[in-house]
């Protein structure tokens, strides 16, 4: 009688500790792909700040060379506005 009991109760067990395993996995999979995601976000951000540097730099060189409109009569809302949209374009 109690061994009736006992049977689907060690199946019950194992069941679960096979789930128990393949969640650790899933885990350490999932741990992996994270670090690696965030490995590529650090390079992509460093990328990204090289080249927003580097166009700044660009307008800040052709600021006079640049003639303003009534918008944008001072050199560094002209410079705003290249910021801006660079970064508009590197993020889409």
């Amino acid at each position: 009688m109690l061994s009736d009991q006992f049977l689907p109760l060690a199946a019950r067990l194992t069941t679960l500790q096979v789930d128990a395993t393949q969640i650790l996995l899933n885990n350490a999979e999932l741990a992996e792909r994270l670090k690696a995601t965030e490995t590529q976000m650090a390079q992509d951000n460093t990328s990204v700040a090289e080249q927003l540097k580097a166009l700044t730099q660009m307008a800040r060189d052709n600021a006079s060379a640049v003639r303003a409109t009534r918008y944008d009569k001072l050199a560094r809302n002209f410079l705003a506005g290249v910021r801006l949209a660079s970064a508009i374009i590197l993020l889409n």
